[in-house]
């Protein structure tokens, strides 16, 4: 799997995160799949895990915009275009930047 972000994924948590008042200015993903191999030769992929790196403006409020860009994190699974088209796990391990340099890091299992 290339490090290429989903275009759709992304203007969807774009539009999420303007809603909640969030700008991002960055995206990086750093997609890992694991994949099968059958005894016949042929293979599947048995779960990817989504690493996304968002990076958003500095708003008035730092910490709260944080913990509304980590609570957007928590939903994404209803809205990721990648986990809603396959049939095996999909799980999110997002890290958020502020534009200032502050980092935050949260994973959100299951997803």
């Amino acid at each position: 799997m290339g490090a290429r972000p989903d275009p759709i994924a992304q203007v969807e948590r774009e539009r999420s995160a303007a809603t909640a008042g969030l700008v991002v200015t960055g995206y990086e993903d750093a997609p890992v799949g694991t994949m099968l191999q059958e005894a016949v030769g042929s293979g599947r992929f048995s779960e990817i895990v989504l690493r996304p790196t968002v990076t958003i403006a500095p708003g008035a409020d730092g910490a709260a915009d944080a913990a509304r860009a980590d609570e957007l994190h928590e939903r994404v699974g209803d809205h990721c275009f990648t986990a809603r088209s396959v049939n095996f796990p999909v799980r999110h391990e997002p890290s958020l930047v502020v534009a200032e340099g502050a980092t935050a890091e949260r994973s959100v299992s299951g997803r």
